[in-house]
């Protein structure tokens, strides 16, 4: 009798510890999932600032300049920002021909001073903030010689100007 007790305890001892092992091992697997499976989501939204810069004068159109010695030729340049952001902003100017003996002048507006060349190549910077725009003036010049036939010299001949503005956003 006492083998057929041994026996029995023996399968009943050896289930009870199967049954703890499982438990266990199901306790930490489902841990160790929990870890991996885990799942989030996340919405965000971003616009992006409207960029539009107007310009008016001697940067929107080409424009033909009636030079007489003697006689300065005024030409207005408007740049207007209607972004919703500041921009900086260069004005080049550039004669790219140089076939007559003009003197270029840019002018702010409501300012005195005044950047003035004689080889036609210069560029000017500055920055405007949103819904501002600045006015200058462009002075092309062509200065008189004291001899008034030597003028003649240059009839027929035509000077080409690249007026250019480039606009960036600044941060």
């Amino acid at each position: 009798m006492k083998s057929k007790h041994g026996f029995g305890n023996i399968v009943m001892t050896a289930a009870g510890v199967l049954l703890c092992m499982t438990l266990i091992s199901s306790y930490l697997s489902a841990g160790m999932y929990a870890r991996y499976v885990s799942s989030d989501t996340a919405v965000d939204s971003a616009r992006v600032a409207a960029f539009r810069i107007t310009e008016t004068g001697a940067l929107s159109t080409s424009f033909a300049a009636t030079l007489i010695p003697g006689v300065p030729c005024e030409v207005p340049v408007q740049v207007k920002n209607d972004s919703e952001v500041a921009v900086a902003y260069s004005i080049a100017i550039k004669n790219e021909t140089k076939n007559l003996p003009l003197t270029f002048t840019f002018k702010k507006e409501g300012e005195t001073t005044s950047t003035t060349t004689n080889d036609g190549s210069f560029v000017n910077t500055d920055n405007l903030a949103p819904g501002s725009g600045m006015g200058y003036t462009l002075e092309i010049y062509w200065a008189p010689t004291e001899i008034p036939d030597e003028n003649r010299e240059y009839i027929g001949y035509v000077d080409l100007i690249n007026v250019t503005l480039t606009a960036e956003q600044v941060d």
